[in-house]
């Protein structure tokens, strides 16, 4: 039996004998377009980042004469950036997608667009006190993974911090189900793993954030160490953070 299909036939018009840099330009606004209608809104977010309220204040304490500095990797829409400017950063970012650069340009935020591996190999030793990569390493191979980890720890002032945040697996509908509504999302990272990986490369007060627990009115009612257990799992922290910090040197008398 000869098939009758014929690709031509099913295409798009807009995707028939399209260049490279044509088709990425359409995809890059469909990743938009998709984050805008999954992500949540700005004032979730910004609640979502109180989170981080001790982490900054703690920054602050360390630093005297200096401003702080921080450099936002994958930073999309500049939501977090914007927060960080607002707390007293001289923040930077770099991301790989251009609208989402030019969206950041145009609120006046200093981006630019960058592969993010190269973004940091060109920055000097000990140049920030903070280092973040919100909803990034779900996205990546996991020797790039490694090398943001190495080389941050390379970039960051002593007492610096370093902040993971992913989905978090532990929550199994995010784990089996909303994780994958992302097209480039390659793999959950579990707390442990991304912990370990952290340790590994020499960060130390190590903390595990777990953000964005579903509201009551959707969890299951009742009592009990049955339901807690099954609130937990299917209801539990849709993200998590991992914070690692660059410790002071050691002074020795």
């Amino acid at each position: 039996h000869t098939s009758s299909f014929n690709p031509a036939v099913v295409q798009p018009d807009s995707l028939k004998q399209t260049s490279s840099t044509s088709l990425n330009a359409a995809l890059d606004a469909y990743y938009l377009a998709f984050e805008d209608t999954h992500r949540a809104s700005e004032s979730e977010m910004r609640k979502s980042f109180q989170t981080y309220q001790p982490l900054i204040k703690s920054l602050k304490g360390v630093v005297q004469e200096v401003g702080l500095t921080a450099l936002d990797l994958g930073c999309g829409r500049g939501e977090w950036m914007s927060y960080l400017q607002e707390n007293g950063f001289e923040a930077q970012g770099v991301d790989s997608s251009p609208i989402m650069v030019k969206q950041c340009q145009a609120s006046g935020l200093n981006v630019q667009l960058q592969d993010l591996l190269m973004a940091i190999h060109q920055q000097s030793d000990s140049s920030f006190d903070l280092i973040s990569a919100l909803h990034v390493a779900e996205h990546l191979e996991f020797s790039v993974l490694y090398r943001l980890v190495s080389e941050a720890f390379r970039i960051l002032k002593p007492n610096g911090a370093l902040v993971l945040e992913t989905p978090n697996p532990e929550n199994l509908s995010v784990g089996s189900h909303t994780f994958y509504h992302d097209h480039t999302h390659r793999n959950p990272l579990t707390p442990s793993a991304l912990s370990f990986l952290l340790g590994y490369h020499g960060y130390e007060r190590l903390d595990v954030l777990r953000l964005n627990t579903n509201p009551d009115s959707v969890k299951l009612s009742g009592t009990g160490p049955e339901i807690e257990s099954m609130n937990a799992l299917f209801f539990g922290p849709q993200d998590f953070a991992v914070v690692g910090r660059r410790q002071m040197p050691k002074h020795i008398d």
